[in-house]
């Protein structure tokens, strides 16, 4: 059984991950979740906890990456990691 079938009602377990899924936001500077736009932890500005919807028919894909290409944010054009 889900985690979340316990929340809300079986018939509305579905739309219920959908709704929090949608709200759910990431702290860029301390890296909470939270609900809220702004972080209650440190007042940071909030984005989405998700990444965009991905499609393998993508029509904008080559200018998105030339684009990235343009300003050196490919991966390959970054600077190795040091571990």
């Amino acid at each position: 059984m889900d985690r979340n079938s316990f929340l809300a009602p079986p018939n509305q377990t579905e739309s219920f991950n959908l709704k929090s899924r949608m709200y759910l936001q990431l702290c860029d500077q301390c890296k909470q979740y939270t609900l809220k736009q702004k972080c209650p932890r440190c007042g940071g500005q909030t984005r989405s906890a998700h990444p965009a919807r991905f499609s393998p028919e993508d029509k904008n894909s080559a200018e998105r990456i030339q684009t990235k290409a343009k300003f050196n944010l490919l991966p390959y054009q970054q600077p190795d990691i040091e571990y």
